[in-house]
């Protein structure tokens, strides 16, 4: 009886919303890696890539943009993770940005006398590669 080989469905990150800010972006791809390659945190996929380099994608795969995009903000990516958790809030009134483990604060606490409501980076979609482009026109 032989055994097949189980090869990696080929997958990739879902292009961010309309608006979404970059660091969002970013970081919402950073958190998807960390979940798709079951590593936890950035640090720990990390350093499973030095060792294993692409093959710790596990058939998860990241366009030039998607490189391009955490290597501008791999400040923050960084301290991306799943377990504990950890990902960047920003306020949409004055703009400033912190990371918490929570994924909500009902009101800024960043900025004295703001009113802005935060909002949490969250993870990307992983959709498969051949299902790109069924719902376009």
């Amino acid at each position: 009886m032989s055994r097949a080989s189980a090869t990696p469905q080929t997958v990739r990150v879902a292009p961010p919303l309309d608006g979404t800010p970059p660091l969002f972006a970013a970081c919402g791809i950073a958190l998807a890696v960390v979940a798709h390659t079951k590593t936890k945190t950035w640090a720990s996929f990390a350093d499973q890539w030095r060792v294993q380099g692409d093959r710790v994608l596990k058939g998860l795969v990241l366009t030039d943009e998607d490189r391009v995009l955490m290597s501008q903000y791999s400040w923050a990516v960084a301290r991306c993770g799943i377990s504990p958790k950890s990902t960047p809030m920003r306020c949409e009134r004055c703009g400033r940005v912190c990371f918490s483990s929570s994924s909500s604060a009902a009101k800024c606490f960043l900025t004295d006398g703001c009113e802005g409501r935060m909002v949490a980076a969250t993870k990307a979609s992983i959709v498969r590669c051949e299902d790109e482009g069924k719902d376009s026109p």
